[in-house]
C-alpha cells in the first residue's frame, strides 16, 4: 500500500515521545548512516525486523517538509559589486542552477555572469579559459569531474579566487565542496532506507546509475552498504546506463533487465534524468508491481509521480534551494567569512499525495528560505 511508511513513521513518533515523557526513553542515530530496509503492508512495529526498524528511524525526519536552513550567521558584509562567475552545465539542472543563481544574485547586490559550459572536456575548458581571461570574484560550478581542470584549479588557487562546487568530486584548488561527500552519504543511505522500509526487507532491487557521473559512485557505495546491512536477504544488482542513451536505449535497458530478473520490485534511479522514458516503456511491456524512487526534483519526475506511473516518490532535494545555498557561500568566501561546513541538503520524500504545488515550477523545499538568506545578507529586514 502506497504511503504505508508514513503511518507506521507516525505510530514510531508516537511512541518514542511517549516514552521519553516516562523517563524510559532511549536515542536513536539519524545521522544518515545507519543501514537501510523497507516496510510492507503487513509489518507493524512488534514484527519489523532491527533492519527495518533502524531504516524507518533514519528516513522519519525526511517524511515532513524541511525547516533548517542549515546557516543562522549573518554576512559580516554584503559584497555589493562583486562579480560570481558561475560554469553553466549543458545538462537541464545546469539551466536551472543559473537561473535561480541569477536571481539570487541579484537579491544580493552581487554581478553574475553565466558562462556556457556544454558537458564535454572541450567546452568545460573553453569556460575556464573565459574565466581565466577576466578572473571574477568567486566561480561556482557543478557537475563536472575535476581531473580534467587541475591546472584551471591551481590558478584559482595562485589569484586567490575561492571555486565553489557541487556535485563533483573534491580536489586541490576548491574553496569548498559545499554539495560533496556528506551529501552522496546522506542521499545514499535515506534511498537504501526508503526502499527497505517501504518493501517491509523484502525488496530485490535494481540500481541505474553511472559512474562517470560525479557523485554517483559514492552515492551507490553507501546505498548499497546501508542496504546490505539492512535489508539482509534483499536483492541488489546494478545497470551502468550511456549518459548519451537517456530518453532512447536506456528505457529498453532497464525493460531488458526486468524481462530477465522478473522478482525485480524496485528500481533506485540515480539521477532523474535515467527515467525519461522508462515508465512508458515498462507499462507496454505490461511488467508489474515494480515500484521506483530517485532523488532531486525536476517537473518530469513530478508528473510521473503525480499520475502514479512506476515512481513512488523521489528524495527531493531543490536545485532553487542549493543554487541559493552556493551564492550564500560564495559571499562568505568573497568578504572572508569563515568558511560554512559541507553539510546535506534540505530534503523530503515526496509522494503522491505531495504533488500540491505547481509541478511546473521548483518544490517549495523549507518555506521562505530566499527571505531568509536575503535577512542572513543584509538585503532584506
Amino acid at each position: 500500500m502506497r504511503f504505508r511508511v508514513r503511518s507506521v513513521l507516525t505510530l514510531v513518533a508516537a511512541l518514542a515521545a511517549f516514552a521519553a515523557i516516562a523517563g524510559c526513553g532511549s536515542s536513536s542515530d539519524n545521522s544518515g548512516t545507519t543501514g537501510s530496509d523497507t516496510v510492507g503492508t503487513e509489518s507493524t512495529e512488534a514484527s519489523a525486523s532491527p533492519g527495518v526498524k533502524a531504516a524507518e528511524e533514519q528516513i522519519a525526519e525526511y517524511m515532513k517538509p524541511p525547516t533548517d536552513l542549515g546557516v543562522t550567521e549573518p554576512l559580516s558584509e554584503t559584497p555589493t559589486g562583486k562579480r560570481i562567475a558561475f560554469l553553466e552545465s549543458g545538462a537541464p539542472a545546469g539551466k536551472q542552477l543559473g537561473d535561480a543563481m541569477e536571481a539570487a544574485t541579484a537579491a544580493l547586490g552581487t554581478e553574475f555572469t553565466r558562462i556556457p559550459a556544454g558537458l564535454s572536456p572541450q567546452t568545460i575548458l573553453k569556460a575556464w579559459s573565459q574565466v581565466l581571461a577576466d578572473p571574477p570574484d568567486a566561480v561556482i560550478f557543478g557537475g563536472f569531474p575535476t581531473t580534467i581542470m587541475m591546472p584551471q584549479l591551481e590558478k584559482m588557487k595562485e589569484l586567490g579566487i575561492p571555486v565553489l562546487t557541487a556535485y563533483t568530486d573534491e580536489a586541490p584548488g576548491l574553496t569548498i565542496a559545499v554539495v560533496g561527500e556528506p551529501q552522496y552519504e546522506a542521499t545514499g543511505t535515506s534511498l537504501a532506507n526508503f526502499v527497505t522500509a517501504e518493501s517491509d526487507g523484502e525488496a530485490n532491487t535494481l540500481l541505474v546509475t553511472n559512474r562517470d557521473v560525479p557523485g554517483l559512485l559514492p552515492q551507490r557505495e553507501w546505498l548499497e552498504k546501508v542496504y546490505k546491512k539492512n535489508c539482509a536477504g534483499c536483492g541488489l544488482d546494478a545497470i551502468e546506463v550511456p549518459l548519451d542513451g537517456i530518453g532512447r536505449t536506456v528505457p529498453g535497458e532497464v525493460v531488458s533487465y526486468l524481462q530477465s530478473h522478473p522478482d525485480t520490485n524496485w528500481i533506485v534511479f540515480g539521477v532523474p534524468e535515467f527515467l525519461a522514458g522508462v515508465p512508458q516503456a515498462v507499462k507496454a511491456a505490461a511488467i508489474e508491481d515494480v515500484q521506483g524512487v530517485t532523488q532531486s526534483e525536476t517537473p518530469l519526475v513530478f508528473e510521473y509521480i503525480a499520475n502514479d506511473e512506476l515512481m513512488t516518490a523521489t528524495y527531493g532535494i531543490s536545485l532553487e534551494f542549493s543554487a541559493w545555498n552556493l551564492v550564500d557561500s560564495a559571499a562568505r568566501a568573497i568578504v572572508g567569512d569563515p568558511p560554512r561546513q559541507p553539510a546535506p541538503s534540505p530534503a523530503q520524500f515526496l509522494y503522491e499525495e505531495d504533488m500540491t504545488f505547481d509541478l511546473s515550477k521548483p518544490w517549495p523545499s523549507v518555506e521562505n528560505f530566499k527571505e531568509k538568506f536575503e535577512k542572513l545578507w543584509g538585503v532584506a529586514e
